[in-house]
């Protein structure tokens, strides 16, 4: 296995008397590795060393100062040497100063973990290997824990939504802009709508009605419209129909759901007795206009257990309980 570093340290900015540490890490299942601390390239002093601590801990390197002093500031550098006297070095920066209102405003921001590398979904056979990997950065080096289905309100996704006055429904304006720039750490998405015209466009009885309202106002869709698919597309859903003599209705999914789950979704006895989907695609039925053209164009599909429901399909369950 390559001797290389899971961690790296991290810059450090701090004001006279404030604690500072620097921390790196290796992959645990390396055995027999041993640091050395230098700082500008050169040893660590005697004079130095009797103020920092220096720990070692499961390939875990630690050099930290309980109050760092200006004379502290300069490059320091953990190298790790394996048993096979292979090395490798990681550093970073210590600044040591009184800090001005924006670099504290800086630091923070910049201190703050940050997801470089995200989970992905992934699809498993049963009894297959696969392994999770992410890349966090913040300083310290964040502590990463993987979590399964425990609900937490902090790691629910956000989706920002401003609302905004009659002349600025069209392209937002600098408050919007303002939310952006305080939530540009998190990646999330920032919307804007006016509450009060999407009540107005609401009111409007006919569908040339509000598109002629909209069209004053320069908009090409109401504002809810875009955040209905926006949250539909952060909370990873779809929708597909199911239509009759009596009604049409739209049942929300997870993508990637196959068809007895979705099945499921109406009634559980669906999911236990499913036996086929007939299925029709959104846009033949809206080309074609009805679905006897669909059935002679050939257009619509028999799928069975194993097919992924697709955003927008029109579906007759066949089951049997």
């Amino acid at each position: 296995m390559a001797l290389e570093f899971t961690k790296l340290c991290q810059v450090q900015l701090c004001d006279p008397g404030e604690p500072a540490i620097f921390s790196c890490a290796c992959e645990m299942k390396l055995q027999g590795l041993s640091a050395t601390w230098l700082k500008d390239n050169k040893p660590i002093g005697e004079e130095l060393a009797a103020r920092v601590k220096i720990v070692a801990k499961e390939n875990v390197f630690t050099l930290s100062f309980d109050k760092a002093q200006a004379g502290d500031k300069g490059t320091y550098a953990c190298r790790v040497t394996n048993a096979n006297g292979e090395a490798t070095t990681c550093s970073a920066q210590l600044e040591v100063h009184t800090l001005s209102a924006a670099e504290r405003k800086e630091r923070e921001a910049s201190n703050l973990p940050v997801f470089m590398v995200k989970l992905k979904n992934a699809e498993l056979i049963k009894d297959s290997t696969s392994s999770l990997m992410v890349h966090v950065k913040g300083n310290p080096n964040p502590d990463v824990k993987f979590m399964k289905e425990l609900q937490l309100l902090t790691t629910k996704p956000v989706l920002y939504l401003c609302n905004v006055d009659e002349g600025s429904v069209a392209e937002g304006n600098k408050y919007v802009e303002q939310v952006k720039a305080a939530v540009s750490a998190e990646n999330a998405e920032v919307l804007f709508l006016g509450a009060q015209i999407e009540a107005d466009i609401n009111e409007l009885e006919s569908f040339e009605d509000r598109q002629e309202f909209l069209g004053d106002m320069g908009l090409e869709e109401p504002g809810v419209n875009k955040l209905i698919t926006s949250a539909y597309k952060l909370l990873n859903l779809s929708t597909y129909f199911t239509a009759g003599v009596k009604e049409v209705r739209a049942w929300t999914i997870t993508k990637g759901m196959t068809a007895p789950q979705a099945a499921g979704v109406i009634h559980t006895d669906f999911e236990k007795g499913f036996i086929r989907a007939e299925v029709i695609k959104y846009n033949d039925f809206v080309s074609l206009g009805s679905e006897a053209k669909v059935k002679e164009a050939g257009k619509m599909g028999v799928e069975g257990k194993e097919y992924v429901v697709a955003d927008g399909d029109i579906m007759h369950f066949r089951f049997n309980v």
